[in-house]
């Protein structure tokens, strides 16, 4: 079965995928990509800005050493930031398997 993505998953997914490219060239530091990766996550800001921000820095800390692909960290916080547009309390739980994942 083909699976067509709408236009805002596509979108997130270009641009997260972007993100965490320039991260892994060096492009961007660490704190500047992860302020651009809060942006996406608008809805989980407002229970636990806290959270989030150990979540997402401990998440580019993996893909900027290898120890997470940057295609499976772009999944993963594209469904994320999905879940976090519907304040869906999903979005902490699939940081989180990304954080303890080793």
């Amino acid at each position: 079965m083909f699976f067509m993505k709408d236009a805002a998953q596509q979108a997130l997914d270009i641009n997260i995928g972007r993100v965490l490219e320039m991260l892994r060239s060096g492009v961007l530091s660490r704190d500047a990509a992860r302020d651009g990766l809060l942006r996406f996550f608008e809805g989980a800001i407002r229970h636990d800005a806290g959270d989030l921000n150990a979540y997402l820095t401990r998440i580019l800390e993996r893909v900027d050493t290898g120890s997470l692909d940057v295609k499976d960290a772009r999944t993963q916080l594209v469904k994320a930031a999905l879940a976090s547009e519907k304040n869906d309390l999903r979005c902490t739980d699939i940081l989180h398997r990304m954080v303890e994942e080793v």
